[in-house]
């Protein structure tokens, strides 16, 4: 038994381009809904695909229309970020199916608040970039497109771009002194960076100090600048392209130590001190005395220190007989001997002389006929600093600072 209507589908074309296909439904109707006619006229055919009782044809009458282009329809709008130092944002959008029959020459993002625009000259998807925003504003925006008839209606709203600030203030960690003129503070990362990474933190010392650390987490930063013997706390501010955070509150007090000691170098010769004379006989005088060692040495002394010594007395000369010999001298960690005693009435009275500063060490003469010795001189501790020499000859404790 036949059936009483065709079956199967339609296929229809403007001239020569397939715009849809349709099924033949009740009374061998095939209805196309399109909006893929282009702009301006073209010809529409069909063609049907036949079923068991109807064969396949292609229509032999054509229908001319004529589309008028409009603006295209609504951009679908995307994921709108801010970029750089926060005074750009990026807003992504999607071409609208209906260009208005006419190709999309640009898409205009604007923002909300302020107006700002954005343009990309395309005629699909893409991304638009919008100058001038302010860090500290929150924004919105729209996107619409345009070709040659005019602009579409503006999109949805975009996603909300927070406004960039200053980070918050991170927390104070713990202060730590071992030697010397720094110190170093731990801290912790503020949860709030402002919008944009934070790019520095900053250690202040009070009275005085400063470091800081290129990151943009947690972490220990080294201060220098402090002084001896000086009680110090600290406090920490993160930074962000927007600016610098308030300060930490106070970390746990340091004490610095005292300076390390200051060392130089000094030349000293130490002198005995000199023999007394002998005495003379009734016929001849007596014999002068000996003068006391002479030594030279290199010292490290500590400046502040104060060094202490024993500086030689003379010998002394005695009624009828030879002289006493001098004392030794000592300072330093070093010592020299004193000088013997001139003889009795040996006749050579004049003592041995070294020429030092005040005579310093020299033995004393021999004492006349049936006189007694003269006293020999003191010993001397000679001190050179930075070319300059001291003359220390007073027999008896010796003190000296460096």
């Amino acid at each position: 038994m036949s059936s009483s209507h065709a079956t199967g589908t339609v296929t229809f074309y403007a001239s020569g381009t397939s715009i849809g296909t349709a099924t033949i439904t009740g009374g061998n109707t095939a209805t196309l809904v399109t909006n893929t006619i282009p702009a301006g006229s073209s010809s529409l055919t069909a063609t049907y695909s036949g079923n068991s009782e109807y064969q396949s044809v292609a229509s032999s009458n054509s229908v001319s229309v004529s589309v008028a282009t409009t603006v295209p329809a609504v951009p679908i709008i995307g994921t709108a970020t801010r970029t750089g130092t926060g005074t750009t944002a990026t807003v992504a959008y999607t071409a609208p199916a209906n260009n208005g029959g006419t190709a999309i020459t640009s898409y205009t993002a604007t923002s909300s608040p302020g107006g700002l625009t954005g343009s990309l000259s395309t005629a699909g998807s893409g991304t638009i970039t919008v100058s001038g925003i302010a860090v500290g504003t929150a924004y919105t925006f729209t996107v619409y497109a345009t070709n040659s008839v005019g602009n579409s209606s503006a999109s949805s709203s975009s996603n909300s771009i927070a406004g960039w600030t200053v980070p918050g203030a991170p927390t104070i960690g713990t202060a730590s002194y071992s030697s010397g003129l720094s110190a170093t503070v731990s801290y912790t990362a503020p949860s709030n960076n402002g919008g944009t990474a934070i790019t520095s933190y900053t250690a202040v010392g009070s009275p005085a100090g400063s470091g800081s650390i290129s990151t943009s987490g947690s972490g220990t930063i080294t201060v220098t600048g402090l002084s001896y013997n000086t009680t110090y706390y600290f406090y920490v501010y993160a930074t962000n392209a927007i600016g610098s955070s308030s300060y930490s509150s106070a970390s746990n007090s340091i004490t610095t130590g005292s300076p390390p000691p200051v060392t130089y170098s000094i030349s000293i010769r130490l002198i005995g001190a000199g023999g007394g004379g002998g005495a003379g006989s009734s016929s001849t005088q007596g014999n002068g005395g000996y003068t006391g060692t002479v030594a030279d040495y290199s010292v490290t002394v500590t400046q502040g220190v104060t060094y202490t010594g024993t500086i030689g007395t003379g010998g002394t000369g005695v009624s009828g007989s030879s002289g006493n010999p001098g004392s030794g001298t000592s300072a330093f960690g070093y010592s020299v001997g004193g000088g013997a005693g001139g003889g009795y009435a040996t006749g050579f009275p004049n003592p041995i002389s070294l020429n030092q500063n005040s005579n310093a060490g020299d033995g004393g003469y021999g004492g006349p006929l049936n006189g007694s010795g003269f006293q020999g001189h003191a010993g001397g501790i000679f001190i050179t600093k930075s070319g300059v020499t001291s003359y220390y000859t007073s027999a008896g404790s010796f003190s000296w600072t460096a």
